[in-house]
């Protein structure tokens, strides 16, 4: 059993990661602002320990971190991206392990998007689009975690996130009965995995052998290739809509952003980790996903 400290805690990445850490025995704490939410009420009955603060302020979890073996970063707080996330990572870099020589290990979550525009099925040795808006500053805090010689880092980056109750982006954007509509190209495509497969990929990240994960870049990810025009069309006709799907150009810096295809293999993860995806994916098992969703939406 390690001492783990996860931030985020009731965030969709941060709250499977810290049940699929705990479901592997592990001593959880999970950095959350609210107590009383669902997802922090979920973490408590699942026997993760809860430590109310805030990313803008790192004495508020600064013992937890202190106490933990394992240090992982998932949250983001929109506010001041950039200027929050190198503060938590100056933290977990300069952090010792308490009463021990042995090197704490830090796992930072960046996603798939880094990558540029390809048809072509990208992977960890593929150069990151350093031209991409809001890219540096993930970009930076990765080589840092890397680089370091104080501690053993890894980056996780993560496709696009579905599945349990949150139901994620994919969810919230197409499960709808009405004005359902696709910017830009409708055949781009994403990777995607699902949440608890990748919970259980940082489980394996943390448990790993030193030498499999220091300086490590993971893609994490599924093997289905859909297309937005698959997603949209299956998980509207899920919610019930039976009109026609609008297809208009990008129009929005952040849409232009988006308006390309991400592909990536998880190779690497196997190999290193022995982790492995579900065969199903979002379209396949769409009518599920849908009445998950539907409990708390």
């Amino acid at each position: 059993m390690v001492k783990i400290f996860v931030t985020g805690g009731t965030g969709y990445i941060g709250n499977a990661v810290a049940l699929a850490l705990e479901r592997h025995g592990h001593e959880v704490t999970a950095l959350v602002r609210d107590a009383s939410k669902p997802d922090a009420r979920t973490l408590l009955e699942n026997g993760v320990q809860l430590v109310v603060g805030d990313l803008r302020n790192v004495d508020s979890f600064r013992e937890a971190m202190n106490e933990a073996a394992v240090l992982i970063h998932t949250a983001l707080d929109a506010a001041d991206p950039a200027g929050i996330e190198a503060s938590i990572i100056d933290a977990f870099l300069s952090n010792p392990r308490a009463g021990s020589n042995a090197k704490k290990r830090v796992i930072y979550t960046t996603g798939i998007m880094v990558y540029g525009d390809s048809h072509r099925v990208q992977n960890e040795t593929d150069p990151v689009d350093t031209s991409l808006p809001d890219k540096s500053r993930r970009l930076i805090q990765e080589q840092r975690v890397l680089q370091s010689p104080d501690v053993i880092g890894t980056v996780v980056r993560p496709g696009w996130v579905y599945g349990k109750r949150q139901g994620g982006w994919l969810a919230n954007w197409w499960f709808k009965t009405s004005d359902v509509e696709i910017f830009g190209n409708p055949e781009r495509a994403y990777s995607f995995v699902h949440a608890d497969d990748l919970g259980e990929a940082y489980a394996l990240i943390a448990e790993a052998p030193a030498g499999n994960v220091a300086g490590e870049v993971f893609n994490i990810v599924d093997n289905n290739r859909y297309n937005l025009r698959q997603v949209a069309a299956a998980a509207s006709r899920a919610a019930g809509f039976t009109g026609e799907i609008k297809i208009r150009p990008s129009e929005a810096d952040w849409e232009h952003y988006f308006d390309r295809t991400v592909l990536v293999d998880f190779n690497k993860a196997e190999r290193l980790l022995g982790w492995r995806p579900r065969p199903l994916g979002f379209v396949d098992e769409i009518e599920k996903h849908y009445r998950s969703f539907k409990t708390v939406h």
